[in-house]
């Protein structure tokens, strides 16, 4: 993958997990998280939505796609330029945990990416966003139940798919665990009521 840096100099990002740059724009919130020398998280399939959703937000922000053009590095993401990934991570965490810094990167899409922005870009930010904040608090006991590669089931393919209203040709719904637990406890309350009313 290439994308031009705040210089307008090709930027080329390898494929090997190993060699991929730790301090682009591009790279996950988690891999940031934990230094190169440091065993990196495992790759997930959800890391490959997050990085779809930055290489949209990027492209939307920085290129016209008309006149062929890379404008310079909009100022609101700027940091996600800095050559220390910790304050990468520290900017992205900004960009979804405060909303005025999502806000003004979301009013700084260029005017032919709008319709992208309402229907890709936003929901894929809320999506993100909301699944984020679902991850354990770090001085709780870890939740054996949570599931981390998932950010417990709300960052998936079919939630990515459902966000962006696409309906994905050969992917099945599949009932998560949750909505499993919500329909049970939702069945249990039906039987309650009916109960009560028999009595």
């Amino acid at each position: 993958m290439l994308y031009l840096d705040k210089d307008n100099k090709d930027k080329g990002l390898p494929e090997d997990r190993e060699m991929a740059s730790f301090n682009d724009p591009l790279v996950k919130i988690d891999q940031l998280l934990t230094p190169r020398s440091n065993n990196p998280p495992h790759h997930t399939y959800r890391h490959e939505l997050e990085s779809f959703f930055y290489i949209l937000l990027w492209t939307a922000l920085h290129y016209d796609m008309v006149a062929d053009v890379r404008h310079p590095t909009a100022k609101v993401v700027e940091k996600w330029e800095d050559e220390f990934g910790e304050n990468i991570r520290l900017a992205k965490g900004n960009f979804f945990a405060y909303s005025n810094d999502g806000k003004k990167a979301l009013e700084a899409i260029r005017p032919e990416f709008q319709s992208f922005r309402k229907e890709w870009i936003e929901p894929l930010y809320r999506l993100i966003r909301d699944a984020l904040r679902s991850v354990p608090d770090e001085l709780d006991s870890p939740d054996p139940d949570y599931d981390y590669d998932t950010y417990g089931e709300r960052l998936t393919f079919w939630t990515f798919m459902v966000a962006i209203k696409q309906k994905p040709r050969w992917a099945k719904k599949r009932e998560t665990k949750q909505k499993q637990e919500e329909a049970k406890e939702q069945e249990q309350e039906k039987e309650e009521k009916t109960k009560e009313k028999d009595n």
